[in-house]
């Protein structure tokens, strides 16, 4: 059952029960009234009767008796009987009407005790022979302490009767219309208010169907449905951006492996084919054979290099421990510009390096990534070139700037240096940049990469200073 006629039943529900009681109470007091009404009525019309034959006389039981059978006469009308009873419960007075008028009935002697005590009000309701309702008001004589007796008048209720099941049919068509307007006008508001739901529904449909650029388009407001809509969209918005990182992430997986496959796949093609050539005997002299392992040998070294490189990256990636320790920074680029100053050929390698700068991290890993920039300069940069090794300090952060003044970087390559893999005609990076960003990034600090005004490239390692330092 969909949530609007649930919504409709349910509130039908509370309304129907609170009709069903205004219809029990307005019925239970009209017909109440309506036997006070004639109960009034039947003393009203009997007192003046009643007082002119008892009243300001002093009335015994032989007087009463004598009394009795006009006194009832006078007191029959056509829709009113009449009789007398005495203090014993015995009927001492009736009028026997031969013209239809009402015969008043006769009710057990007990019943007369409340009225015979002085109880001016008591009534009783009793059905006569043929079913009808009568109602009997007994009046004491006189009314006073000590009654020597009771007039029992009756009259019928079958008039009042029907006016209160007419009223009552009234009222039950009143309040069946009253529900069927409740229904309908309950459904359309309902359905009005639900409306924003059912969009959200179906926008939710469609989302699950894989459509993640749908949205709820909702105004915002202050009510429920409003904030709902508001928390829905920027929940599918959290959703669509997680799943495009999660896209990324397994795109760049696939092309890590895929990467990691080639390299891999290249040393070990190379050793497959020298190690056939050996088993198939086509080296015949021990210099080819030596050259042949040499070369194996080689490649074995390059795989080697590469899963060491690959374990590094991945160590990184989980946020590994280093051998976290003060590092002399100032030193450290000392003795790697003298590692390689005597590989810079013909290109002219000058250094201008801060004292005592110091930082937090772990100097082999650190030692590392200077070598890994200064090795990339060197391959990408020809001879006659100058290269610059740079440490000061900006702020609170230790600069390395390692520049040259080669043909620079491409400008489509630029913001893809540091990836994985990534290579380019004039500048490959391999692992050996990823692996320095890595490692700086695990130091709390970042590595970038531009083109210099005058030419050439320049790398900058950015890493906080050590406590002690600032």
């Amino acid at each position: 059952m969909k949530l609007r006629w649930r919504l409709t039943l349910s509130t039908l529900a509370l309304v129907a029960p609170l009709l069903l009681f205004l219809l029990t109470h307005d019925y239970y007091n009209l017909r109440n009234f309506l036997i006070e009404r004639e109960s009034i009525r039947l003393r009203a019309q009997a007192k003046p009767i009643i007082d002119a034959e008892l009243l300001n006389q002093t009335v015994n039981d032989e007087k009463l008796r004598s009394l009795a059978n006009q006194l009832a006469i006078d007191l029959t009308s056509i829709d009113t009987g009449a009789l007398i009873v005495d203090r014993y419960g015995r009927v001492i007075g009736r009028h026997n009407s031969t013209i239809g008028e009402p015969a008043p009935p006769e009710l057990p002697k007990d019943w007369y005790a409340p009225a015979l005590a002085g109880k001016l009000e008591q009534n009783y309701i009793i059905n006569d022979r043929h079913g009808h309702n009568i109602l009997v008001a007994l009046v004491p004589i006189p009314p006073r302490q000590a009654p020597r007796g009771v007039v029992v008048l009756s009259t019928s209720l079958e008039s009042s009767y029907r006016l209160v099941r007419q009223h009552l049919l009234s009222t039950i068509l009143s309040c069946l219309i009253l529900l069927a307007i409740a229904t309908v006008a309950i459904f359309f508001m309902v359905r009005t208010n639900l409306r924003p739901l059912e969009s959200m529904t179906a926008v939710a449909d469609r989302i699950a169907q894989g459509d993640l650029s749908q949205r709820s388009d909702l105004k915002p407001g202050t009510n429920e449905i409003g904030r709902l809509a508001r928390s829905f969209d920027e929940m599918v918005e959290r959703l669509q951006s997680a799943l495009a990182v999660k896209t990324q992430s397994e795109d760049r997986l696939r092309q890590f492996l895929a990467d990691v496959s080639h390299e891999i796949r290249t040393p070990l093609t190379v050793i497959g084919g020298y190690a056939d050539l050996l088993l198939r005997g086509v080296a015949t002299t021990p210099e080819e054979n030596t050259r042949l392992l040499r070369t194996m040998r080689r490649e074995l070294n390059r795989t080697e290099r590469l899963v060491r490189d690959l374990l590094l990256l991945v160590r990184s990636d989980r946020s590994a421990t280093f051998d976290l320790q003060a590092v002399e920074l100032s030193e450290l680029c000392t003795e790697v510009a003298a590692q390689f100053r005597l590989m810079m050929g013909q290109r002219v390698f000058q250094t201008t390096i801060a004292k005592k700068v110091v930082v937090r991290g772990d100097p082999d890993r650190l030692e590392q990534v200077l070598s890994n920039i200064l090795d990339n300069a060197i391959r990408h940069t020809p001879e006659g070139t100058r290269i610059d090794l740079r440490l000061k300090v900006v702020g609170d952060m230790a600069w390395i700037e390692i520049a040259d003044t080669g043909r620079g970087i491409p400008s489509d390559l630029l913001q893809h240096i540091f990836e994985r893999f990534h290579s380019g005609q004039q500048r490959g990076t391999g692992l050996g940049l990823a692996i320095a960003k890595a490692i700086v990034e695990a130091h709390g600090g970042i590595i970038v990469a531009f083109n210099q005004p005058m030419g050439g490239a320049c790398f900058r390692v950015e890493l906080p200073l050590h406590s002690g330092n600032k």
